[in-house]
C-alpha cells in the first residue's frame, strides 16, 4: 500500500516595530517565510517512516531506512529520502541524532557531529519535491536516535520518501 498522501506545512510570521518619540512608530513588516508541501505527489514520493521510539535514559535507536515496517505492516526498503519530521514529547530528555555507526546517513547532520533537541523541541527539514532528494543505498541507509539525558524519552520521527 503506497503512501496516498502527504503534507507538510511550516509558516513564519513576524514584524518589527520601534517607538520614536513625538513621532509615529517605525514598522518594518508583516513579514512571511512560508514551506509547503501541501500536495506532494505520492506517486513519486511513495512511503513514509512513522515511529514513536521510547528510548530510554543513555540508550538509543537506530533506523535503518533500508529495511523498515510502514504502518500498513508492509516491508519497506527506501531508495531516497525527501523530508524528516522530529518532536522530542515531554518536558526532560536530550535527545542526539546522528547518521548511524554503520552505513550511516549523513543527511543534515555531518558524518559524526549531530543534531540536538531537547524535551518539547522539534525539528524539521525537507527538500525540493521536484528534486531527487538525498540518496539512500546499502552503504547510505541509517540514522541512530540517541537519548543523551537522564530520562526516558519519547520521540515521534516521519521520514517521506521513496522506493522508486
Amino acid at each position: 500500500m503506497p503512501l496516498s498522501s502527504f503534507n507538510l506545512l511550516a509558516n513564519n510570521t513576524f514584524a518589527f516595530t520601534k517607538t520614536v518619540t513625538d513621532w509615529a512608530d517605525l514598522a518594518q513588516g508583516d513579514n512571511q517565510v512560508t514551506f509547503n508541501l501541501s500536495g506532494l505527489d505520492v506517486a513519486a514520493w511513495n512511503q513514509a517512516y512513522a515511529a514513536v521510539l521510547t528510548i530510554a535514559s543513555a540508550g538509543s535507536t537506530t533506523v535503518d531506512l533500508k529495511s523498515f515496517t510502514n504502518l500498513a505492516g508492509e516491508s519497506v526498503a527506501l531508495t531516497k529520502a525527501l523530508g524528516i519530521v522530529v518532536k522530542v514529547e515531554g518536558t526532560s530528555g536530550v535527545l542526539k541524532i546522528t547518521p548511524g555507526a554503520s552505513n550511516g546517513l549523513v543527511w543534515f547532520a555531518g558524518a559524526t557531529d549531530g543534531h540536538v533537541l531537547r524535551a518539547g523541541e522539534s525539528f524539521c527539514q525537507a527538500g525540493d519535491p521536484a528534486g531527487s532528494g538525498i540518496t539512500v543505498d546499502a552503504t547510505h541507509k541509517t540514522m541512530t536516535f540517541a537519548n543523551t539525558g537522564a530520562t526516558s524519552i519519547d520521540v515521534t520521527v516521519v521520514i517521506v520518501g521513496s522506493t522508486l
